[in-house]
């Protein structure tokens, strides 16, 4: 008697579940019965299988991998969550020997937080004896992980993954029409320079972007013609990410008069004294980003952060992946 019961509680539920898998075969084979489409849905309370439409069928993940990444980064960090990006020196109150500027790989990170950072860093420090380092210790491996292609490289979703990320990574710039086919360009970034080499009009050269690292900084070279449709925003990512580093700290500091007798330079490993700080966003808004935007440089940060708290230094993708699945399973 009670199972005929159950039966006729959950007759609805089945009912619904196999109309609902009707439902979805109907609408792919009325588009194309051949389509690659695969569906399996489930109910984690009840156990029910909703839909079940060719689900053993083998299926090239893509961004559905997103939620890897934000589930291991809810689970390990918690909801809470939020990088922080130092300043810290070595010294006393006569002489500051090093600054350390420490980065935690914040994809929120922009121009405008290191800028009131470094002005804080002025209020106690203004000049520094020996060197200026930016510590990338926390992520080591390749900007790009195995089986990216060359041609994602070109745009800013493809921008060089770091402990330190600016601005996304990406070089973003604006063009306007001064008139007589004269362009002007500024660049988001005071640190990065642009030369001007391009026009507006109709000719047969397409609108090309090269970037020239020196010791001076980053040059943005844009030359070819330009339509009027062409004018405003434009972004380009970052390819050498050490100059746009190192450029972007000492404009930085020359801008709020700490000056230094050592140089600026890229190291792994550091510690001093805390001076400044800022904190990202707390981490639930960072995974909406990544989800809601299916934005692949959230969600690359999101699974590197995952394994450096496991293990800080990662230096291979493949071991971050492990780590990664270690956070799942446990």
């Amino acid at each position: 008697m009670l199972r005929a019961i159950i039966g006729l509680l959950l007759l609805p539920h089945l009912l619904f579940a196999a109309k609902l898998n009707d439902t979805i075969s109907s609408l792919i084979d009325d588009c194309d019965p051949d389509l690659n489409v695969s569906v399996y849905a489930k109910n984690i309370s009840t156990k029910q299988v909703l839909i079940d439409y060719a689900s053993n069928r083998f299926m090239i993940p893509a961004s559905v991998n997103k939620v890897f990444a934000a589930a291991s980064a809810e689970k390990l960090l918690g909801s809470d969550y939020r990088y922080r990006t130092i300043i810290a020196a070595n010294g006393d109150s006569k002489q500051i020997k090093q600054l350390i500027i420490k980065f935690d790989g914040d994809p929120s990170l922009h121009f405008s937080h290191l800028d009131d950072m470094v002005s804080q860093t002025a209020n106690q420090i203004n000049h520094v004896s020996g060197d200026v380092v930016i510590d990338l210790g926390l992520m080591r491996v390749p900007s790009y992980a195995p089986g990216w292609m060359i041609e994602d490289t070109y745009f800013c979703y493809g921008a060089p993954l770091s402990s330190a990320i600016i601005d996304r990574n990406c070089l973003g710039f604006e063009i306007k029409d001064q008139g007589s086919g004269k362009l002007q360009m500024r660049a988001h970034n005071p640190s990065v320079s642009i030369t001007n080499q391009a026009s507006l009009g109709n000719c047969s050269e397409p609108m090309q972007i090269d970037e020239h690292a020196s010791e001076e900084g980053i040059n943005l070279i844009i030359s070819g013609c330009l339509s009027k449709k062409q004018l405003g925003w434009h972004a380009t990512p970052v390819k050498n990410l050490d100059v746009y580093l190192t450029s972007m700290i000492r404009f930085l500091l020359k801008k709020h008069n700490i000056s230094y007798s050592g140089n600026v330079r890229i190291v792994r490993d550091s510690s001093g004294m805390e001076i400044a700080s800022h904190e990202s966003e707390p981490l639930t808004k960072i995974i909406r980003k990544a989800m809601k935007e299916s934005d692949n440089l959230y969600t690359d940060q999101l699974f590197l952060t995952v394994a450096s708290k496991y293990h800080p230094g990662v230096s291979e993708w493949e071991e971050a992946g492990r780590l990664v699945h270690k956070s799942l399973v446990k």
